[in-house]
């Protein structure tokens, strides 16, 4: 008999992704993360000169309630302090869920300021809203442990392979649609967007590293590239034989990006979101100790 509580038979991988638990622990950490990537993200039009609403704005649709300047100002100190709170770990679930609605709101009030990052940070934060996130790296978890009864880590690892499936989605969307335009298998765009952006290059590459960079037969060879890590990214993510390969390549790229170009909070966003393939779904078998050394046997776990 199965026990009270416990998930109902279900058939197929989908039953095994809808059933599985592991230890979400990573996930506390990543949802501090974002708290500070919400505030990030907030924080410019809060501190600009004028609200998007003040200045030229269209919403997606005509009937979308759009707030005036009093209100508007009110909803990005709620989604400040909704990242404060998350980051902090206080109302955790309640804050990211707040964090979400706000990003999701603001995004459709102004489509002339829609952007692949923010509908990816929009994404995170759902995700994240669905998983107990507020059980480790938060404040109720350090009390839990001072007092001897730590909270429990383990629950239903569905929202993180939805995760995995938006994540590796963005990468191979991207990647895809870069092969398939001429302009970006050439370098153009990329030398383009360098060269509008190279004043954020910084000083310490000032000199013949500068001019490399923003040189544009560096950037006809670099393009492939790019694309082919994306496309990599995309597929080598979900193997646990090419995931640490696929991380260590996740994070050059990303801190590449931001060191030459303004993507916003999307860099910061992407990194934060490579610690989902750390988070054991319970679905991946355990490939073993890597060697008879329980040290290299943690670490090979550990990115597993």
């Amino acid at each position: 008999m199965r026990p009270a509580g416990a998930p109902g038979p279900t058939l197929g991988y989908l039953g095994r992704v809808v059933d599985a638990t592991g230890d979400l622990r990573l996930i506390g950490l990543m949802r501090a993360l974002f708290g500070l990537i919400v505030i990030v993200h907030f924080w410019p039009d809060l501190t600009a000169d004028r609200l998007p609403v003040e200045r030229f704005y269209e919403p997606w649709w005509s009937w979308w309630p759009v707030p005036g300047p009093g209100g508007y100002r009110l909803l990005l100190w709620a989604g400040v302090a909704a990242g404060v709170l998350m980051f902090v770990g206080l109302a955790a679930r309640v804050a990211t869920g707040v964090a979400f609605a706000l990003v999701l709101y603001l995004l459709v009030v102004d489509l002339g300021a829609f952007g692949h990052n923010r509908a990816f940070l929009t994404w995170m934060l759902f995700g994240l809203a669905w998983l107990p996130n507020d059980r480790s790296w938060s404040i109720p978890a350090l009390w839990a442990r001072r007092r001897g009864r730590p909270l429990a880590t383990v629950g239903l690892t569905w929202p993180v392979v939805m995760l995995r499936v938006i994540v590796s989605g963005v990468y191979l969307a991207s990647g895809g649609t870069k092969l398939l335009d001429p302009d970006w298998r050439s370098g153009l765009v990329l030398w383009d967007r360098t060269v509008r952006f190279q004043n954020s290059i910084p000083s310490v590459f000032d000199g013949w590293i500068h001019e490399l960079l923003i040189s544009r037969g560096f950037h006809r060879m670099l393009a492939p590239g790019a694309i082919a890590t994306e496309l990599f990214l995309a597929v080598g993510l979900w193997s646990p034989r090419t995931r640490r390969w696929a991380l260590a390549m996740a994070v050059a790229f990303h801190v590449s990006i931001e060191l030459t170009a303004k993507v916003q909070t999307f860099s910061f966003s992407a990194l934060a979101a490579l610690l989902i393939w750390l988070v054991p779904t319970g679905l991946e078998p355990d490939p073993g100790p890597a060697s008879g050394d329980p040290v290299r046997r943690r670490w090979w776990r550990a990115w597993t």
